[in-house]
């Protein structure tokens, strides 16, 4: 969906996808390491990431966000959505980050303010995801932001998928600092 949501919080901000950012969003979903846990796609030509960025702004149901590191890097170093709305809750992923930022809290950050959107802007109760049964690091992340595990299912490219869910008011119990965050 095309939005103007902005969120921020310390060093991080999210903020729409823009035309600008779709090169490096591209480069980093083409890099195999960096995606080996995400659904194989194949090679992705800046054409074809033209017609999805052209289809995901024109989604209703689809809210896409850039991740900005706001203080030491001042640039674009990823992206989270949320998508896939039911009456009062979504999906969340699209989750990609640029592997030079590691070890920088910029998952932990990223996926607590994409969350907070969902449940302070968009109103939702329940937000899920699934993570690879070996991706522990964005599993970690994803408990420490508000997910908690709640089910296992057979990944059709090997292995196992882990159900995650956040729900509105264990999110708000868990994180103090949530007055801090400003959105716009």
């Amino acid at each position: 969906m095309k939005h103007s949501i902005v969120v921020s919080y310390k060093n991080i901000k999210l903020r729409p996808l823009y035309a600008d950012d779709l090169e490096s969003l591209r480069t980093w979903r083409n890099d195999q390491e960096l995606t080996r846990y995400l659904t194989p796609i194949g090679e992705i030509s800046a054409e074809a990431q033209q017609r999805w960025f052209e289809n995901d702004t024109a989604n209703p149901d689809s809210y896409t966000f850039a991740i900005d590191e706001t203080k030491e890097l001042k640039r674009f170093v990823g992206s989270v959505g949320l998508y896939e709305f039911t009456s009062d809750s979504a999906e969340c992923g699209r989750f990609l980050i640029d592997k030079t930022t590691s070890g920088r809290g910029i998952g932990f950050l990223s996926i607590t303010l994409c969350l907070y959107i969902g449940f302070e802007r968009l109103g939702l109760k329940r937000i899920t995801a699934v993570v690879h049964e070996k991706n522990t690091s964005a599993l970690t992340t994803d408990q420490r932001g508000g997910f908690v595990i709640v089910g296992e299912r057979p990944y059709k490219y090997g292995g196992k998928e882990i159900e995650i869910v956040a729900e509105r008011d264990y999110f708000y119990n868990l994180h103090s600092f949530i007055g801090e965050i400003e959105m716009s």
